[in-house]
């Protein structure tokens, strides 16, 4: 038998399956994005300002509690006022860092493969809005607590629910956009298709 009988049956290397893309993040920042963390950053620079200048006028211990008169009820050091700018740096430096990954975000629930950029991009904006939510809460508590008033029930609640609805409003966009339940059907778009997304070892997504 020739050599080339002898080699007819050898095996064909099996094709290698076929990844997911995933398309980087446009490197043109979003102006409502940019603005978003504008925001945020000039509140942090402002409050640092505002500690800077009252420092020597503000007293050892400073309130922290106030009853329904509005006369307080509980104090602190005043050691306690750096929290808000570091902390509100740090939330701005983290967020700012997170968003700059498209693959970042892993969501409680499947997304389909096709509307994950735009979910990523929902989140990316929820995310920026918290802060800036965020960081007006700390502006009128560093208020409250450097100036001896009662901070104003209303405003301080409406903040407080802003932060909740900025929460689950952001997923319950991207459900609605591209969400598929467990039994694999779909929230929105034509048809279940089953997720086969998956960070690599390197994405921030393996953190969150």
């Amino acid at each position: 038998m020739s050599s080339k009988g002898k080699r007819k049956g050898k095996r064909q290397p099996k094709p290698r399956p076929k990844q997911v893309e995933v398309v980087a993040a446009p490197k043109t920042p979003h102006p409502v994005r940019t603005a978003l963390k504008v925001l945020s950053a000039l509140i942090v620079v402002g409050v640092i300002l505002y500690l800077a200048v009252t420092w020597g006028s503000i007293p050892d211990q400073v309130p922290t509690n106030f009853d329904a008169a509005g006369q307080p009820t509980a104090y602190t050091g005043k050691n306690t006022l750096l929290m808000a700018p570091v902390v509100g740096a740090l939330l701005v430096l983290v967020v700012s860092v997170l968003i700059t990954d498209a693959r970042v975000w892993r969501f409680p629930f499947k997304v389909r493969d096709e509307a994950r950029m735009q979910a990523n991009a929902i989140m990316n904006n929820t995310m920026l809005l918290l802060t800036l939510e965020i960081e007006l809460i700390f502006v009128m508590l560093t208020a409250s607590m450097t100036a001896a008033w009662s901070p104003n029930s209303l405003v301080m609640n409406g903040l407080m629910a802003a932060v909740i609805i900025t929460v689950v409003g952001g997923n319950v966009l991207c459900w609605l956009l591209g969400g598929q339940r467990k039994d694999g059907g779909s929230s929105g778009g034509p048809g279940p298709r089953p997720s086969s997304f998956d960070a690599p070892p390197n994405s921030l997504g393996r953190r969150l």
